[in-house]
């Protein structure tokens, strides 16, 4: 029997870099607290790395796996790109993560990423934004 995670138990972490270790853990490097990427005032155009992981807490069962991103205009830097199939087991957080790289971008503002487990979609932001 498949049940699809909560909205409310999918976590939504942005970073330089994440990595699956054994065991389920996760390595992060350069998180981003609040996930807000702060660029220097003078910055034309963003170049850099950034990886995001989506944790399910709950639900079980495989799911087919796509994640999208739009910029703040609307633009889709990536739509639907489909990941291996995900399987969640019952009482085990499921870690579903994609880098970019490069990332580039000539936007600030808010950033939609969208994980989609079968037909359920789970929704989360960043932003990019100039230092104060």
């Amino acid at each position: 029997m498949t049940a699809t995670p909560s909205d409310v138990a999918v976590n939504f972490l942005l970073a330089e870099s994440i990595r699956q270790e054994t065991g389920g853990k996760l390595t992060i490097i350069g998180y981003y607290p609040g996930n807000q990427l702060l660029i220097p005032k003078e910055t034309k155009q963003l170049v850099t790395s950034i990886a995001f992981v989506f944790i399910a807490l709950d639900g079980d069962g495989t799911f087919s796996t796509a994640v999208s991103l739009t910029a703040p205009s609307g633009k889709a830097i990536f739509k639907n790109e489909f990941l291996q199939n995900s399987v969640k087991h019952p009482g085990q957080p499921l870690s579903v993560l994609l880098a970019v790289q490069p990332f580039v971008t000539d936007e600030t503002g808010t950033f939609d990423v969208t994980l989609h487990l079968d037909n359920a979609t789970y929704r989360r932001s960043f932003t990019v934004d100039f230092e104060p």
